[in-house]
């Protein structure tokens, strides 16, 4: 038998190839690192295209973008980078850019965050549009311009536009660092779950079952951060969510991201995304509307 993560090949035994066994990939490894639960923030489909300029882009969001004509492009590190109709680019998140395009130009976009765990090291890339991958696309944008007012009619959206990204990554040349221990996984997990939640060290190290300098210590070792600015990182991504994709007010955005007051919550949230929440709602409602 072929070890876990790897194919049945040619040189298995007869009974594992040809018609009596199909070639098929143990994902064991993947299950363990939740590499399969994408998260998706949004999906847009501009057919016509709006005027693309916007300074100073940067999201805890990845970002997949696909325009099936020429003329946009995007700034980052004082280079320019077209999206041409025959690729499709991806950005990670936490990364500043400036876009530029014409009206008319139809513009897809997906915003998206990979699994806690599953650490794909974080580049920009692009895709050639395979036959494949236009399948994908075209069948979202269908979507995308369908009926969606009931539930079902956006899980069909979501699913659509999952496929896209799994799609897209299953090319990606982007790899992936080293696994997460599994305890540290689960430490993630609860952190997500409790973002509204007080969550000092002294809790987080108890779970664990370390001490608070020990548990400092290892955290700092597999994500290079603190606990306390991780949590920060996730509350503010999570903001962003709640800001762009609801109607709630800023004050209860704070209040469900673990912040006491809208005055806290504005200055931390200006510190990592580079605007007020206000003005990172003003911009996403003009991006889209």
């Amino acid at each position: 038998m072929s070890d876990p993560g790897s194919f049945v090949s040619k040189n298995d035994p007869p009974l594992l190839r040809g018609g009596v066994n199909p070639r098929r990939l143990h994902l064991h490894e993947f299950d363990r690192w939740g590499a399969g639960n994408f998260q998706l923030h949004e999906i847009g489909y501009l057919p016509l295209g709006l005027r693309w300029h916007y300074d100073r882009l940067c999201n805890p969001f990845w970002r997949f973008y696909y325009n099936s004509k020429p003329g946009s492009y995007i700034e980052m590190g004082g280079e320019r980078h077209r999206l041409e109709p025959d690729q499709v680019m991806v950005i990670p998140d936490n990364t500043l850019f400036n876009s530029r395009g014409a009206p008319g130009v139809p513009h897809l976009w997906i915003h998206f965050s990979p699994p806690l765990t599953a650490r794909f090291v974080a580049e920009r890339f692009t895709l050639p549009l395979s036959a494949a991958l236009a399948a994908t696309i075209g069948e979202l944008q269908e979507q995308c311009l369908g009926p969606r007012q009931t539930r079902v009619e956006r899980q069909r959206i979501f699913h659509a536009g999952l496929a896209v990204i799994h799609a897209c990554f299953s090319r990606s040349p982007l790899g992936q660092e080293s696994p997460f221990p599994p305890a540290l996984g689960l430490i993630l997990e609860g952190i997500e779950r409790s973002l509204g939640q007080p969550q000092p060290n002294g809790e987080l190290a108890q779970r664990a079952g370390m001490s608070v300098e020990g548990f400092g210590r290892w955290f700092r070792r597999h994500l290079g951060i603190t606990p306390a600015r991780y949590v920060t990182r996730r509350r503010v991504r999570e903001a962003c969510r709640l800001l762009a994709l609801t109607d709630l007010s800023i004050e209860a955005v704070a209040e469900n991201v673990g912040f006491a007051n809208r005055h806290h919550f504005s200055r931390v949230f200006h510190e990592n995304a580079g605007r007020s929440p206000a003005q990172f709602r003003r911009e996403h409602a003009e991006r889209v509307s």
